[in-house]
C-alpha cells in the first residue's frame, strides 16, 4: 500500500518535472512576436505594445492612453490575469469618509467657536511678560551672562572654521577615472569590440520592420517638405503593400497624423547566447567584472 502511494507521487512529480522543462525550453526556443502600433491624431496620441508567442498561450499589453494599461492574459486570452474582469466589488473608497468628517466641522455652531477665540484671549493676556532692560531700566545678570556665553560661542565656531579652511600646502593628486583605466589597456579593449559586435548583431536580428503605414505630414515649408520625401523615398522600408506616404505641400504649420505599425521577434536563445560568450571567454568576463568593481 505505501509503495504504490510513493510510486503515485514520485509520478505526479516526474510530470511536473516534465512540465516546467517543456516550457523552459518553449519559452528559449520558441520566438516571441512583438507588435508597435502608433495613432496619431490632431487631439491625442495612442500607442500600443504587444507580445505574444506563436501560439498565442501568452500575451502581454500595454496601451499609453487607457486606464488599465497593463494587460495579460492566458491561454489565447481566455484567462485574463491582469488587469480583473469587470463586476468584481470596489472597496469604498476613503474620500466619503473625509467629506463627511468636513461636513460635521463646517457645521459646528458660532457658540463653540466664539468661546474658542474667548479663552485664546484669555491665555494671551494671562502670560507673564519676561523682564528685561527694556522694561525696567535696570541691566539683568542672567541676560548678561547669556550674552557672554554666546559671543564665546561665537569665537570659537568662528577658530573652527578658520582651521578648517587651513589647506596643507601639498595638495593631493586629482583621482584619476577608474573606468579609463580599465579602458586603456589593450585586453580590455579588444574584450569591448567583441562585445560590441555581438550586441549590435544581436540589435540587427531584434529590430522592427515596418509592416504597415498610412501617413500625411507636413514640414510647413515646400522646401524641407520636398526634402523629406526625398529621404524617404532612399528608404526601402517605405515601400511595399499596406504602405502609403502622403506629403501635404500646402500646408503652411507643421503637422504628422496617421497610423504606423511595426512588428518584430525576439528569441531568447540569442541573449542566453551573448550571456554565455561574455562569461566562458576570459577577456570579456575580466573586463566584465573590472568594470562591476570599479
Amino acid at each position: 500500500m505505501i509503495l504504490t502511494i510513493l510510486g503515485i507521487i514520485g509520478r505526479i512529480l516526474l510530470g511536473l518535472l516534465l512540465l516546467v522543462l517543456v516550457l523552459l525550453l518553449y519559452v528559449i526556443f520558441v520566438p516571441f512576436h512583438y507588435k508597435l502600433s502608433l495613432d496619431i491624431k490632431e487631439e491625442s496620441k495612442d500607442f500600443y505594445v504587444q507580445l505574444k508567442d506563436i501560439l498565442g498561450l501568452l500575451r502581454i499589453g500595454y496601451f499609453l492612453n487607457d486606464e488599465d494599461k497593463f494587460h495579460l492574459d492566458l491561454l489565447f486570452g481566455l484567462v485574463q490575469i491582469f488587469p480583473k474582469k469587470k463586476g468584481q466589488k470596489e472597496p469604498v473608497s476613503s474620500e466619503t469618509e473625509t467629506d463627511e468628517i468636513a461636513e460635521t466641522e463646517n457645521n459646528e455652531p458660532a457658540e463653540t467657536l466664539e468661546q474658542d477665540f474667548k479663552i485664546a484671549a484669555e491665555n494671551s493676556t494671562s502670560r507673564p511678560k519676561r523682564i528685561t532692560k527694556s522694561h525696567t531700566g535696570m541691566p539683568d545678570e542672567a541676560h548678561i551672562d547669556k550674552s557672554d556665553e554666546e559671543t564665546k560661542s561665537r569665537e570659537e565656531k568662528k577658530d573652527k572654521s578658520r582651521r578648517k579652511k587651513k589647506r596643507p600646502k601639498n595638495k593631493p593628486s586629482k583621482e584619476k577615472n577608474p573606468y579609463i583605466e580599465i579602458l586603456k589597456q589593450k585586453e580590455n579593449q579588444e574584450a569591448l569590440k567583441q562585445i560590441l559586435g555581438k550586441v549590435f548583431h544581436l540589435l540587427g536580428r531584434l529590430m522592427p520592420e515596418l509592416s504597415a503605414c498610412d501617413v500625411e505630414f507636413s514640414t510647413g515649408s515646400p522646401d524641407t517638405t520636398g526634402k523629406a520625401v526625398g529621404v524617404l523615398s532612399m528608404l526601402p522600408m517605405a515601400y511595399g503593400r499596406g504602405k502609403k506616404i502622403s506629403p501635404d505641400f500646402t500646408a503652411e504649420d507643421a503637422y504628422l497624423k496617421g497610423q504606423l505599425t511595426m512588428k518584430g521577434k525576439v528569441e531568447v536563445y540569442q541573449i542566453l547566447g551573448l550571456i554565455l560568450f561574455i562569461f566562458l571567454h576570459k577577456n570579456t568576463r575580466d573586463f566584465v567584472f573590472a568594470l562591476l568593481k570599479a
